[in-house]
């Protein structure tokens, strides 16, 4: 298994995340995507960009997931929230697939997960 906190630059290139993603911490960076966080009002929002997915990038994501959980959670954060696009089909079944719910929305075209840890 790689581990998420060591990766070769090569495998999660610096510009495909974007300068929107400037306060952003990744915390898992792998060759299919990247998980990060960033916090905002007292709150912890969780930012994902994948790239690549099949079933074992699935698992693989899966078997980091408590990983970012712990680590976002001696933060002292009780809830995550993410923010995806209504149109985002792909992306709101993935953070449902990682056990967030929906809080609010669609408003103007966005949807707020939430999720206890």
């Amino acid at each position: 298994m790689d581990n998420p906190l060591v990766v070769p630059r090569a495998t999660c290139p610096e510009d495909l995340l974007g300068p929107e993603f400037a306060r952003t911490i990744w915390v898992i960076r792998q060759s299919w995507g990247a998980v990060g966080y960033e916090e905002y009002n007292d709150s912890c929002f969780v930012h994902c960009q994948i790239w690549e997915w099949n079933r074992e990038h699935r698992r693989a994501a899966r078997s980091h997931w408590g990983t970012f959980l712990s680590l976002v959670r001696s933060k002292g954060y009780r809830q995550i929230f993410a923010i995806c696009e209504e149109t985002d089909a792909k992306g709101c079944k993935f953070r449902k697939l990682f056990g967030f719910q929906i809080l609010l929305g669609p408003v103007k075209g966005l949807v707020v997960f939430k999720q206890e840890i």
